[in-house]
């Protein structure tokens, strides 16, 4: 199923320097896993407040939860939001089903 996922990481509670650097790389690493396994559709900053939004392909919800979970950001994440995506009737060739 695919996933709508937006969220803010919290940029005082992440702090600045080698830290942020790092749980940066691992994250963007794991955004490159997923887009290498065909699981990852788009990946945007968001112009409203300096969050991402993103379109995953997840099993289930307890599998995207745990992919969440296990990012190097996560603990810094707030304000997640998760839509759950379905192929428009009209239209499924422009969803990945």
């Amino acid at each position: 199923m695919l996933y709508l996922v937006k969220l803010y990481a919290d940029q005082q509670a992440l702090g600045g320097g080698d830290k942020r650097i790092e749980i940066g790389a691992g994250d963007a690493a794991q955004a490159r896993l997923w887009k290498a396994e065909g699981r990852l559709m788009g990946l945007w900053r968001r112009a409203d407040c300096g969050g991402a939004v993103f379109v995953i392909d997840a099993e289930s919800h307890e599998a995207l939860a745990s992919d969440l979970q296990a990012l190097p950001l996560f603990p810094y994440l707030r304000n997640i939001k998760v839509t759950p995506l379905l192929a428009h009737p009209a239209f499924p060739e422009c969803s990945k089903s």
